[in-house]
């Protein structure tokens, strides 16, 4: 898959701003790592790996071990997925600045787009953030739940619902927290709510009809995405989105295939990231706009849990809106080489 280029690979190592708890896990840093490739001519690209513990099955190290056989070996096998949108995030930047075309489209400068809001905290913490983001023009927010009591979350979900007022969706996530029992008994207690969706809430999957035939949740799939390559073996009872993570999902061409599945379903499409750094949020907000061309709110406002960045400037958001730089340029200091080579 790569011709003849000198290649780079670092390490990079991002405090957060807070810890970061997922998936029965805590992190204090984004850990990942940077492919730069170049060519003859001094065309450089960049690809990030960057799986995230808890989400993603492949480690850091397995996908080291895997680009260092890529390269020796000038053969490309079956790739973690990890891998594979990072590889392919640097193959194609370096052929479109070589003024080759990918399946990606022309390289473009992309205009501002719509993203929602990440909230997550005590009820009390909630009222001024919500604040915050339903006055910055949010259109949509998206509230983490699972982590307190059933009692809990649903006294969030009401703060947060008069906090935003009727106009802002609101979007939860669960993240398989709930037995079948718990997540009826909290979809009861927010009916009237008005939400879009609640992402995964139940940690036995196959009962999410169940669920939803009991009390109209209405849901979304993530995690159901990632072990189920066929998405015709998916139940889609309920269903009214599916939240697609190109880095977990394995890249572009990846992605493609479910949003095009998605389409046929007529299902939202929601692009969202694993706290990848402002390199791979730009490469996920072009695929949300190049594969979905009226975008849903994406879920990429997670650039704020870095202390520092992998690029500088950053993508901002603004106005509940992100905005990518024209030319932004790597942050060498939070780099550490860890080999190179031709291949």
């Amino acid at each position: 898959m790569v011709s003849k280029l000198h290649w780079r690979i670092y390490r990079y190592r991002l405090p957060l701003t807070q810890p970061l708890r997922m998936l029965g896990r805590t992190l204090h840093e984004r850990v990942g790592l940077l492919l730069q490739l170049e060519d003859d001519s001094g065309n450089q690209a960049e690809g990030e790996l960057a799986p995230l513990p808890g989400v993603h099955s492949e480690t850091l190290e397995e996908c080291l071990q895997q680009l260092h056989a890529g390269f020796a070996e000038s053969k490309w096998p079956q790739l973690a997925p990890a891998l594979r949108f990072g590889l392919e995030m640097a193959q194609w930047n370096l052929r479109e600045q070589q003024g080759q075309t990918t399946p990606a489209g022309p390289l473009v400068m992309l205009a501002p787009l719509s993203v929602n809001g990440l909230l997550m905290g005590s009820a009390a913490d909630l009222v001024a953030e919500c604040e915050r983001l339903r006055t910055a023009g949010f259109q949509a927010v998206k509230l983490k739940l699972g982590r307190e009591s059933v009692a809990t979350n649903v006294e969030q979900v009401r703060v947060v619902r008069e906090s935003l007022g009727p106009e802002v969706e609101l979007r939860l996530d669960a993240n398989r927290a709930w037995t079948l029992e718990q997540a009826q008994d909290f979809a009861e207690q927010i009916q009237g709510a008005k939400i879009a969706y609640c992402e995964e809430p139940l940690q036995r999957p196959e009962d999410l009809p169940r669920l939803h035939e009991s009390t109209g949740l209405p849901l979304a799939l993530d995690e159901s995405l990632w072990t189920n390559p066929e998405p015709s073996t998916l139940s889609l009872q309920g269903v009214r989105a599916v939240i697609l993570k190109p880095g977990v999902l394995g890249g572009w061409r990846a992605t493609s295939r479910w949003v095009r599945w998605a389409r046929k379903q007529q299902l939202r499409v929601v692009f969202t990231s694993c706290f990848e750094s402002g390199l791979g949020l730009a490469w996920i907000a072009r695929m949300a706009s190049a594969l979905s061309h009226t975008p849903t709110p994406c879920g990429l406002d997670t650039g704020k849990w870095l202390v520092q960045d992998l690029v500088v400037p950053s993508p901002k958001v603004a106005g509940g809106f992100l905005c990518l730089p024209k030319t932004p340029r790597l942050c060498e200091e939070v780099l550490e080489l860890l080999e190179e080579g031709d291949g």
